[in-house]
């Protein structure tokens, strides 16, 4: 909703400032959403009282009569919707006489041409914002957004030197605990093949005489195993 006038404060501020920052201060005023993607209609709304508004002041008018001049437009906004052009042109005329009693004719004739030139010429522009709704074009998401981690104090911070000295140390045992897991894997397999060496040689001779010359090549064959495995190890 936009309030029913500005005050010669509001006014001053705006024509104080850049055409971008002073249209976000008219934006304010009349509690306009600044949007063109998501707020189209709003956003045409605003150019057309910024436009408006510093066209009256720029031809030198002082601001309270500036103010009449946005609220010509105002009323026009409001008294214009759903009706022809001609009436519109008619209520226009009606309210350029009302105003040559505080205005003079050669500045109503400026602001005159400024409004033909453009809410005139785009008449059926106009009315199509007004009446029509604007269809929602945007999706929301939800983000998940992970802070930056807090930095330290420059005092508390370590020297490059430092980090990657500590940085290697970390690689170093990495590296360690990984051939640590290897190591263990492989002692983890030479035991299942040693037992299951034990078992083929007991199941060979399970059948035959265990005498003494068996059992030593027996003992022998698990013994070299064991070395071997050993040996790998080391």
């Amino acid at each position: 909703m936009m309030t029913s006038s500005l005050t010669e404060q509001a006014v001053a501020e705006v024509a104080s400032l850049s055409k971008e920052r002073g249209r976000l201060v008219l934006a304010r005023y009349l509690g306009c959403k600044v949007d063109d993607y998501l707020h189209l209609r709003d956003s045409i709304l605003l150019d057309f009282h910024y436009g408006n508004l510093m066209v009256a002041i720029n031809s030198g008018l002082t601001w309270s009569q500036s103010i009449e001049i946005f609220l010509l437009g105002k009323h026009m906004l409001q008294e214009c919707t759903g009706i022809k052009l001609s009436e519109a042109i008619d209520i226009f005329q009606e309210k350029i006489i009302h105003l040559a009693n505080m205005i003079t004719q050669d500045k109503l004739k400026l602001f005159t041409d400024y409004f033909f030139e453009t809410f005139m010429k785009h008449y059926r522009l106009y009315q199509f914002v007004l009446t029509q709704g604007q269809e929602p074009m945007a999706s929301e998401l939800d983000i998940h957004v992970i802070p930056p981690v807090e930095c330290l104090k420059l005092k508390e911070a370590k020297t490059l030197k430092v980090w990657e000295y500590e940085q290697k140390l970390e690689e170093l045992e990495r590296e360690e605990e990984e051939r640590k897991a290897s190591l263990t894997e492989q002692m983890q397999k030479e035991e299942s093949e040693i037992e299951s060496q034990k078992n083929m040689t007991f199941t060979s001779t399970i059948s035959g005489d265990l005498n003494r010359e068996v059992i030593s090549e027996m003992i022998k064959k698990a013994s070299d195993a064991q070395s071997q495995h050993t040996e790998k190890l080391l």
